[in-house]
């Protein structure tokens, strides 16, 4: 097990690139042992399977799949009592402002056992090779790598607005334009409104304000992160959109609720 020198950033804590659980080996670990609940893991299966209990039920990751889960939470994780092989794993421990919230987010989403493909893949290779050379290794190119995969495997299934509608809730701290966005998918940005408020009760640009609202709420009391990170966090172009949005939402600037 590797660890590597504290960040601000987004980060990884400890990782193993290449772990063997062997045939009959002890392999059992509780997450709610575990304090900082500002800790998330990826944990991708070579070979095997991996499994995992929470979320009220349990989540087999197979070869080219992974868990995701998250310390202080009411999971624990092993391997399946039918395993008869080696279990093969690479996992990294990741932290920073704001990631726990969107590992929540892609788990609410599409689950605590996923597969590994595409942006995925390539970010998890990128990821652990940086790593083991040393190299501080891109911690948000895989969340969003895993978010783009799993968005564009859950979209294909769907039909051109329900697919842009999807896309627009799965990242909602991402600037979008919602024309452009609907264009890409191949229907009217009427239709997409339309579908997307079906969908979720509210038009797209007063969703999107509320989740913005919210996660810059939550930034601003619990990090030390500048405003300007935490517009850019949200999905904003400046501290200016940024505070107008608070002004609006909630009669408060970022000054008067950081010091709140």
């Amino acid at each position: 097990m590797a660890e590597l020198p504290p960040d601000p950033r987004w980060r990884v804590l400890v990782f193993e690139a290449h772990q063997v659980v062997r045939a009959g080996q002890r392999y059992a670990w509780d997450n709610r042992a575990r304090a900082d609940a500002a800790t998330v893991v990826f944990q991708q299966t070579i070979a095997g399977a991996g499994e995992l209990r929470g979320g009220g039920r349990t989540w087999r990751a197979e070869a080219g799949m992974a868990l995701l889960f998250a310390y202080a939470e009411e999971s624990d994780y092993g391997v399946p009592v039918d395993l008869r092989g080696h279990y093969v794993l690479r996992w990294a421990s990741l932290t920073g402002a704001g990631v726990r919230a969107h590992w929540d987010w892609l788990r609410a989403r599409h689950g605590w056992a996923v597969p590994v493909t595409g942006a995925a893949a390539a970010a998890a290779d990128r990821l652990f090779a940086d790593l083991v050379a040393g190299r501080p290794g891109d911690v948000a190119a895989l969340v969003h790598g895993l978010d783009q995969a799993l968005s564009h495997a859950r979209r294909a299934r769907l039909r051109p607005a329900e697919a842009a509608a999807e896309a627009l809730a799965a990242d909602p701290f991402r600037a979008v334009d919602i024309a452009r966005l609907a264009a890409t998918h191949g229907c009217s940005r009427e239709h997409l409104v339309r579908t997307f408020t079906a969908r979720h009760g509210l038009p797209p640009g007063r969703w999107l304000a509320r989740q913005r609202t919210a996660r810059a709420l939550d930034l601003l009391r619990g990090t030390d992160l500048t405003v300007a990170a935490i517009a850019a966090q949200v999905g904003l172009a400046s501290p200016h959109v940024l505070a107008r949005l608070l002004r609006r939402g909630t009669g408060r600037g970022p000054t008067a609720w950081r010091g709140g």
